[in-house]
């Protein structure tokens, strides 16, 4: 039995541009002939080097497109958009993989019906035309729509009252901001109260066309079940607590409500843990990443994290010294330090948080008293102009 058109899928079919000027009857065929596909955010759709066999249309929610073998240029895809007509058009393999960033409905049309219909129908094939030759000027202009700046989704949720809660969040977006080449805004959940699923992820995703980097942020503790699938679309979970000694068994509660429900918790989450003493709260799960700094955590979010390594042997140990010395005046921040041998030593000690003038102290009383090592001129020019 024929299904029925309802009035508002007609006009949403006759909006897309490959459907344009179809008469009503077309356009209920099409529809007749369409696979309603809901697929969950992070889902793939399909890989590249897939059979095409299918177009696909975007009916709610936001499809990520990437090309290339290192799938690093990405284009997205809103609303009443479309994929997958080229590889279907010249029957080949996908050249690139489609990955659904938000829960997404897609409405699923079979490739062999469609090319019949457009042998059948003039419009079609008219429409089609022109898509191709929009798809070629935009094979020759690759930059138009596409990106290599991913766009990236953040939920923030309080384990408890975090004094200076709103203003940190502000101070995380702002110094994120320097790092990345996108805009980044705040958004409160609570903003989210009243509106319908679809609705809210129609919203962020225009409110994604301006910002890149979207903040979502709960304005108080506890759970809010409503708003649990909203809070799934975002691709990082922040826990925040200001003591992990305090209320853990109130945070225990929401971590264990949440770890049911999110997939990949470990992967996908974050503890933020606005303490001097950094202590690792005791339900910590195993690979999930605690931070405690402001500027780090910054950067980690917009995946723009410095990292230092040091080469191992006593006498290039003490050029380290005057390396991080260096960086220290020069107001160069690192987030992750490693390194070899007594490389390693030195690492441990700025990583654990001693300052420059500790770190020589104690290299210095280490190796007797030397003095002349530790000129920083030596490391300040091979660092900034290239010589050993």
């Amino acid at each position: 039995m024929a299904r029925k058109i309802h009035p508002e899928i007609l006009k949403f079919l006759s909006g897309i541009s490959l459907f344009q000027k179809l008469s009503p009857a077309v356009l209920t065929r099409i529809y007749q002939n369409i696979e309603e596909r809901n697929v969950y955010n992070h889902d793939v759709i399909y890989y590249r080097g897939d059979i095409s066999d299918k177009l696909f249309i975007v009916r709610h929610g936001e499809v990520m497109l990437t090309f290339g073998e290192s799938g690093k240029s990405v284009k997205y895809l809103g609303e009443a958009e479309f994929f997958a007509e080229n590889s279907l058009m010249t029957r080949t393999q996908h050249a690139g993989s489609a990955i659904a960033v938000m829960d997404t409905l897609l409405y699923v049309l079979d490739g062999h019906f469609f090319l019949k219909l457009a042998e059948k129908e003039p419009v079609l094939s008219s429409n089609l035309i022109r898509l191709m030759s929009n798809r070629f000027r935009e094979h020759l202009e690759p930059e138009s729509g596409m990106t290599s700046l991913p766009r990236r989704m953040i939920c923030h949720v309080p384990l408890e009252e975090v004094q200076g809660y709103k203003e940190k969040l502000d101070a995380i977006v702002k110094i994120g901001g320097y790092s990345h080449e996108g805009k980044m805004t705040l958004v409160p959940m609570e903003s989210f109260e009243k509106v319908s699923i679809q609705d809210a992820i129609r919203k962020l995703s225009l409110l994604r066309n301006q910002f890149p980097v979207i903040h979502l942020y709960f304005q108080q503790a506890g759970l809010r079940p409503e708003l649990d699938k909203l809070l799934l679309q975002a691709d990082q979970v922040v826990f925040w607590e200001d003591n992990p000694e305090r209320n853990q068994k109130k945070k225990t509660e929401i971590i264990t409500y949440f770890r049911s429900r999110i997939r990949n918790f470990a992967g996908r989450t974050i503890r933020y843990v606005d303490s001097v003493n950094s202590i690792s709260p005791e339900d910590s799960v195993k690979h999930q990443k605690i931070f405690h700094k402001e500027e780090t955590f910054s950067r980690y979010l917009v995946s723009r994290t410095r990292g230092l390594a040091l080469g191992g042997g006593g006498a290039r140990a003490l050029a380290h010294v005057g390396l991080l010395k260096v960086l220290e005046k020069e107001n160069i921040k690192v987030d992750v330090v490693s390194g070899a041998s007594f490389g390693a030593v030195i690492a441990a000690l700025y990583a654990r948080g001693e300052n420059t003038d500790m770190i020589y102290k104690m290299i210095y009383k280490f190796f007797g008293g030397l003095d002349k090592p530790f000129d920083p001129t030596v490391p300040l020019v091979s660092f900034f102009k290239g010589k050993k």
